[in-house]
C-alpha cells in the first residue's frame, strides 16, 4: 500500500492534465502519502539563514529516521532497564521491529525528496529546480 501511495504522489507532481475526477482523487490520496513531510517542517526555523529551505527540507527528511531509530534504541533500552524481567531480552528485537518499521513508513517520502530533486522547469531561458526556484539546474 505505501508503494502504491508513492507512485501518486510522484503521479500527482507531473505537469499533466489530469480530469477533474482525477485531480481530486489525487489530491486525496497524496495527502495521506505526504504526510511525514508535513509533519515536520524544519525550514521555517533556518527563514533568514540564507540556507535554502528545499535543502534544510531534504536533509531533515533523510536524517529524521535515522534520529528516530535512534531514539527507539534509547526507549526499547530504558523500558528493559525499568521492567528487566520482562523486556531484558526481546530489547534489542524491539529496537530493529520499530526502527524497520520507521524506515519503512519513511520510504516514500525520502523517494519523493529524491525525485523532487530532479525536477526542473525553465522559466525564462534558464533551467530552474521546481521545489526550490533559487536553484539552477544542471550547474555546478
Amino acid at each position: 500500500m505505501t508503494n502504491y501511495f508513492q507512485i501518486v504522489l510522484m503521479v500527482r507532481n507531473l505537469e499533466i492534465y489530469w480530469p477533474e475526477r482525477v485531480e481530486k482523487m489525487l489530491a486525496s490520496i497524496s495527502f495521506v502519502s505526504s504526510a511525514q513531510d508535513n509533519l515536520l517542517q524544519l525550514s521555517c526555523l533556518f527563514r533568514g539563514s540564507g540556507i535554502s529551505p528545499y535543502l534544510v527540507s531534504t536533509v531533515s527528511i533523510a536524517f529524521v529516521p535515522l534520529i528516530l531509530g535512534f531514539v527507539t534504541v534509547l526507549v526499547w533500552r530504558g523500558m528493559a532497564c525499568i521492567r528487566p524481567k520482562t523486556l531484558t531480552e526481546t530489547w534489542l528485537r524491539n529496537s530493529f521491529t520499530t526502527f524497520f518499521v520507521i524506515a519503512y513508513l519513511s520510504y516514500p517520502s525520502i523517494t519523493n525528496a529524491a525525485f523532487q530533486g530532479l525536477n526542473c522547469m525553465e522559466i525564462d531561458g534558464k533551467k530552474l529546480l521546481k521545489a526550490d526556484l533559487e536553484i539552477a539546474c544542471y550547474e555546478s
